[in-house]
């Protein structure tokens, strides 16, 4: 009578639980290489943006300048 077993327990092996340790570092592994392939292209995108910003800056000015040159011009050939 010793080896009573209550009915819940009977018959019921115990759970091999020997792989969870590894799918959850695989788990972290693949979020956090996703989470680091998401940083960078969102920079890259981030620095195209500045460098396509910066460029059109740069046309903007150069072709401000030109403007103005041009009608220098145009005045210096007027008085001559």
């Amino acid at each position: 009578m010793t080896d009573f077993q209550p009915p819940s327990k009977k018959g019921k092996k115990k759970r091999d639980e020997s792989g969870i340790a590894l799918f959850l570092v695989l788990a972290t592994a693949t979020v956090l290489g996703l989470l680091g392939a998401q940083y960078r292209f969102v920079s890259e995108v981030n620095q195209k943006m500045a460098y396509d910003a910066a460029d059109q800056l740069k046309a903007h000015y150069l072709a401000k300048s030109g403007f103005k040159l041009a009608l220098l011009r145009l005045m210096a050939y007027k008085n001559a």
